[in-house]
């Protein structure tokens, strides 16, 4: 099982979705930077499923979008663990369909380390959320923790966010993704 230190935005997929994985801790450490920047929390949690390829991730992904990242969220909580609906909106579908706003869930608050930052574009791959098996809620979680997070960097390009999965590409290009669906 590959694991390692994940912040808010992992644990949502990896607790909620069978292609991410679980919390392996129920508790949270809080790390207090040295200059007047707030505390920044972060979960142990570990991966069910690793993404070697972009064709994997697209293959494990229900809904592949280039979103804009909104500043609209709602914090709940849930078994003592705090969780973020973050709001985006899709400009392009690759795969799946999706309305004007999309909801994904993550463990964490909105400012936790590896939250989906509003103001960015990214490159978002997607697996639907269910809180029960077979239950739809209509919310996503991103697929493979930080794998499915790619953000725009300049026109059609985007870079890597997660430093946990080296195999996967620094940068893609969105016609490249395009293909890899395409060829599923």
């Amino acid at each position: 099982m590959f694991a390692s230190r994940f912040a808010a935005m992992g644990a949502a997929a990896l607790l909620l979705t069978g292609l991410a994985g679980c919390s392996s801790a129920a508790s949270s450490e809080s790390t207090v930077a040295v200059s007047p920047e707030p505390t920044v929390e972060s979960y142990e949690v570990s991966r069910v499923m690793s993404y070697g390829t972009i064709a994997d991730l697209t293959a494990g992904s229900d809904l592949v979008v280039v979103a804009s990242i909104s500043e609209e969220f709602t914090e709940t909580e849930m078994d003592g663990l705090p969780f973020t609906d973050r709001v985006v909106h899709p400009s392009d579908v690759l795969k799946g369909s999706a309305t004007e706003q999309v909801t994904v869930v993550s463990v964490g608050t909105p400012k936790a380390v590896g939250a989906l930052k509003p103001g960015t574009t990214d490159l978002l791959f997607l697996t639907e959320y269910e809180y029960e098996p077979g239950v739809a809620t209509g919310k996503y979680v991103v697929t493979g923790v930080y794998a499915g997070v790619y953000e725009q960097t300049q026109g059609s390009e985007f870079i890597k966010l997660d430093p946990e999965s080296p195999e996967l590409p620094v940068t893609l290009k969105l016609e490249d993704v395009i293909a890899t669906i395409a060829d599923e």
